[in-house]
Order: C-alpha cells, then structure tokens, then sequence
C-alpha cells in the first residue's frame, strides 16, 4: 500500500521532508481513508466500533 500510494509519488530532497509526508500519510490511511473490507470504514472508527 505504502509503496503504490505513497512512495512512488513522492519526492523528498530532506528526511524532515520524508518524515513529514509519511506522517501526513499515515494519518490520511488511518483517519480519512475509508476501506472495503471494513465496511467502508476508516481504520479509527472500526476500532471505535469494536
């Protein structure tokens, strides 16, 4: 996932940069990114849900 959505994408010229962007990424996956076979849920709120 990581590699196909994140890392091909992106190019950081400073490892702040890099820490920074998989941080922002991270945080989208877990907190915006709804998925399929959670029932269209965010990873947060299926652990909520739980």
């Amino acid at each position: 996932m990581i590699k196909t959505e994140f890392a091909f994408n992106k190019k950081s010229k400073r490892l702040e940069e890099l820490e920074q962007t998989l941080f922002d990424y991270v945080e989208w996956y877990n907190n915006i990114r709804v998925h399929d076979s959670l029932g269209y849920k965010t990873l947060v709120k299926f652990r909520i849900f739980l």
